[in-house]
């Protein structure tokens, strides 16, 4: 179609890991909301710091694309965050 290029920005928000070998295993995964990130696993929720999330060996990367003052544009996750 039009021939020119649209430059766009995207934000990581969530990062699926898997544990294991091709036989088996498990999959955890980072979130990313307004509090920080969090990992997730089958019964937990706990904080992660950007290293570990960065650090990690992925499996999975989920982007938002950022609005640029478009309609629609995704907003950050609100969570509540209990003990």
């Amino acid at each position: 179609a039009g021939g020119g290029r649209s430059r766009h920005t995207y934000a990581l928000t969530a990062v699926v890991v898997h544990q294991g070998s091709m036989r088996g295993g498990h999959y955890i995964a980072f979130v990313k909301a307004v509090a920080g990130w969090f990992l997730v696993s089958d019964t937990s929720v706990a904080s992660a710091t950007e290293a570990e999330v960065l650090g990690a060996q992925a499996f999975l990367l989920f982007y938002d694309k950022l609005g640029n003052g478009e309609a629609g544009a995704p907003e950050p996750m609100d969570v509540e965050v209990r003990d």
